[in-house]
């Protein structure tokens, strides 16, 4: 099991808080979590937010899984093997993982579970959808999963490790760490350590997501220490996450490709994440420096030209008001008139507005499927996405709150996360 079990042996032995910090992780309690909203929903998806991939990978687990190093890991399969030239491809699920309902984690989900993911549609699900032959997704006579594809390829079961490709039982039950106990929409969800879980319990008993839409809020709260974790705030962090502006070159005035030129060249990239973004760094590619190899902002244009006309801006709502506020004086002072609309984080993605402006992760931490999924983002053309910093992502604790890891695909990872009691 992953987590350690020797301290269930030394219960009784009392210790001061330093001294258990030291010793290690401790089993119980429970944390709270601020956060600029609480999703809707917590059914299998794309995970647009940081908030929406923090509650995916709470209660969901998929097929596979991706290092910090882009090699695939076990998750729900514990191992996987290819035959046929590699145009075949078998994966053995783990026969210790089990739902929330306790029900076994079998091949029959787990079909049903990537035909929902091949019928949704994201970036991921379509790389994998042109590559699978026809009926490609089955079960053999020994309850192993089956994946047939038209050709040998490169790597092709990434696009299982999308959370959008989280496998559910037969009657909606997740296999993640927590149980989703309670929800208020847009509020809070409360929810509770599985027990069952294949690789060993969680150690907090319980968990809360808390909606604290304020930065100053968040920040006053933890520090008071009236929630345990926020997102956010300065603490644990991974430069996941590109701030971009992407131009809609099918209206005025960003249908002439010297407006969207004079944009992209006009913003100050530099002073924008110097002065506006914490830990951010201009950049000019769209993917995260761990995905794109850039960290630097050698190159970036320092702006300077002027711009005219009036244009609406979709903002997603886990954008910063910090920095949305600063892009739309900024756009301002260059000579374009700003109405900024703010939209959920999903929505900035396909809003019909003249410019959108949102925080970009990928769906799976793979170079080949992000770019691909940049490529969705907008008809293609010069100067339409248009990328402004790298953004880390952030989780800040109060003190006695141990263990948060961010991966390489911008989530904030609480499973292995304890409290010192």
């Amino acid at each position: 099991m992953r987590r350690a079990l020797l301290l269930a042996l030394l219960g009784t032995v009392t210790l001061s808080a330093a001294a258990r910090a030291a010793f290690g992780p401790s089993y119980g309690g429970s944390a709270t979590i601020a956060v600029p909203f609480v999703p809707q929903a917590t059914g299998p998806g794309l995970g647009a937010s940081t908030v929406e991939r923090l509650v995916l990978g709470l209660v969901h687990a998929t097929l596979l899984e991706i290092g910090p190093d882009g090699s695939l890991r076990p998750g729900l399969a514990r191992s996987w093997a290819s035959a046929a030239q590699g145009r075949e491809w078998t994966l053995e699920l783990d026969p210790a993982a089990r739902f929330h309902d306790d029900a076994a984690v079998t091949a029959a989900p787990a079909v049903r579970s990537i035909r929902r993911f091949l019928a949704g549609g994201t970036p991921a699900a379509r790389r994998l959808a042109r590559a699978l032959e026809a009926d490609g997704v089955g079960a053999d006579e020994s309850g192993r999963l089956v994946l047939r594809f038209r050709d040998a390829t490169g790597r092709p079961l990434l696009p299982l490790a999308s959370f959008a490709c989280a496998v559910t039982g037969a009657r909606g039950a997740a296999a993640g760490p927590f149980i989703p106990t309670l929800a208020i929409p847009g509020s809070r969800l409360a929810l509770t350590s599985f027990a069952g879980h294949w690789r060993g319990r969680a150690y907090l008993d319980g968990l809360t997501v808390l909606a604290v839409p304020d930065d100053a809020r968040r920040h006053a709260d933890l520090s008071a220490g009236r929630v345990d974790l926020a997102l956010g705030e300065p603490g644990v962090q991974a430069s996941a996450t590109t701030l971009l502006l992407v131009l809609n070159s099918q209206q005025a005035p960003f249908d002439r490709v010297a407006t969207r030129e004079a944009v992209a060249a006009a913003i100050d990239r530099v002073a924008l994440a110097r002065d506006y973004i914490p830990g951010g760094v201009p950049t000019l590619s769209p993917l995260p420096p761990s995905l794109s190899g850039t960290s630097g902002a050698g190159g970036v244009p320092r702006g300077g030209r002027r711009l005219a006309g009036a244009i609406t801006l979709a903002v997603a709502t886990d954008v910063s008001p910090a920095i949305s506020q600063r892009v739309v004086a900024h756009l301002d002072a260059l000579g374009l008139h700003v109405t900024a609309t703010p939209v959920d984080p999903s929505a900035a993605r396909t809003a019909a507005t003249e410019a959108r402006l949102f925080l970009f992760a990928p769906e799976v931490a793979d170079f080949g499927i992000a770019t691909q999924e940049v490529a969705a983002l907008a008809p293609p053309g010069p100067a339409v996405v248009i990328p402004l910093a790298a953004v880390p992502v952030s989780v800040g604790a109060r003190p006695g709150v141990h263990g948060v890891r961010i991966d390489a695909a911008g989530r904030a990872s609480l499973e292995d996360a304890w409290v010192e009691r």
